[in-house]
């Protein structure tokens, strides 16, 4: 009895491993977020000038890489000495400093763009940290930003469920409304939303919700899994198309 069953759930593994090509495919037709990722786009020379982006919270740089890659000059800031070793062996050449932003010695009004990903959400300050921001932006440098939609369609059906939902680990919890608000205090004429829903969030919040009271699917269940997959990566890039999506996605030009 126990044979047949080990093997049955040997073959639903062997099963989903083989399947598991094709649905990161069909997740790929719909996902944006390497796309909303790599902004701001194009080569870090433009016009024989070169471009410069900071990257707060930079961690082991993995979002930076892109940029490097294009001939951007990269600078990061983290607060993990750890991450930032991995950082600089990542990118020799890139500037990486361990402090707070608000601490950092960095030059003023010469970054082409700063780029914040989960960051603002956990911050005892969001407005202050997007005055310095501000400060640190060239006159036609973007801020970009990342934060949890707490407007999102997901939050809004499952709450605490939802599995973009950290509380008590965020402080400051952003909507479109709030997260525009902010960036205006701190200066920013003009704000650019969007939403973005990464491949695996509905699936995995529609696993949590309907799981809350008993185990009711197995994560190894061949159809839920395809199934999963296959309905939640057009959901949530219909999600995104109506604003409804888990992640906002900020472009906030200094001038």
């Amino acid at each position: 009895m126990y044979a047949v069953k080990g093997s049955g759930r040997s073959k639903t593994s062997l099963l989903l491993k083989a399947l598991s090509l094709p649905m990161r495919k069909w997740n790929g037709l719909f996902d944006q977020t390497g796309k909303l990722h790599l902004l701001p786009d194009g080569p870090g020379v433009v016009d024989g000038r070169l471009r410069r982006i900071l990257d707060v919270g930079c961690n082991t740089g993995s979002h930076l890489v892109s940029f490097a890659d294009r001939g951007w000059e990269v600078w990061g800031v983290d607060l993990s000495e750890q991450a930032l070793a991995k950082a600089r062996t990542r990118i020799p050449h890139g500037c990486f400093i361990h402090a707070d932003i608000q601490e950092a010695n960095l030059p003023e009004n010469q970054f082409d763009a700063v780029r914040a990903d989960a960051v603002w959400e956990h911050l005892v300050d969001p407005v202050g940290f997007a005055e310095k921001c501000y400060r640190l932006l060239s006159p036609a440098g973007s801020l970009f930003l990342y934060v949890p939609n707490y407007k999102s369609l997901l939050q809004n059906l499952c709450g605490r469920y939802n599995i973009n939902s950290w509380v008590p680990f965020l402080l400051n919890f952003f909507t479109p409304k709030s997260a525009t608000e902010a960036l205006k205090r701190a200066g920013f004429p003009r704000y650019y939303v969007s939403t973005n829903t990464h491949t695996s969030y509905f699936s995995l919040t529609l696993r949590q919700f309907l799981n809350r009271k008993k185990p009711l699917f197995d994560s190894q269940n061949l159809g839920w899994s395809v199934a999963l997959f296959s309905v939640c990566s057009p959901l949530h890039r219909l999600m995104d198309v109506l604003g409804l999506g888990e992640e906002l996605v900020i472009m906030a030009p200094k001038s």
